[in-house]
């Protein structure tokens, strides 16, 4: 059977969403490699320099690198 998906959406500053899905144990760290590597050509003004520059956030709360998206509570 296929692993369930966690689905999060990205919200730039500018307003530019972009929703992608993960398997639920990646860590937040290797979530923002992913974003990163996946950056829409359209928002290349927008890219940041690294992923380390990435914030994310869930419920107000800053996830850490370690964290997996199981331990933050998505479903």
């Amino acid at each position: 059977p296929q692993t369930p998906q966690t689905y999060l959406t990205f919200l730039l500053v500018s307003g530019r969403r972009r929703t992608m899905s993960f398997d639920p144990e990646t860590t937040i760290g290797r979530v923002k490699e992913l974003v990163w590597n996946a950056w829409p050509s359209e928002w290349q003004d927008e890219r940041p320099p690294a992923p380390s520059y990435f914030r994310i956030l869930h419920l107000g709360k800053m996830l850490l690198d370690d964290d997996t998206l199981t331990s933050t509570w998505m479903p």
